[in-house]
């Protein structure tokens, strides 16, 4: 389990390979490792809104990051409370 305040960066990969199979995956780094998890993971819009609340969540990147159809990777939270 992962607590909300050990999270210390999350990045949102994307693929050139949507819309037929997963494109957007969410790697979360963490106090304990790290954890990626794809957008069509259970449970994803409790998580974004949460994660959206974090402190340096960066709504332009994620923003860019769900619009994009190319093959990048896009930095959207640096939580420096950790």
């Amino acid at each position: 389990m992962i607590r909300w305040l050990d999270i210390q960066k999350v990045t949102i990969i994307m693929t050139d390979e949507g819309p037929w199979v997963d494109d957007l995956f969410f790697h979360i780094i963490h106090a304990g490792g790290d954890l990626t998890l794809p957008d069509e993971a259970g449970g994803m819009p409790d998580f974004v809104e949460k994660l959206v609340k974090l402190p340096g969540f960066d709504m332009d990147a994620y923003t860019q990051a769900i619009r994009s159809t190319q093959n990048n990777t896009f930095v959207v939270c640096l939580n420096t409370l950790t």
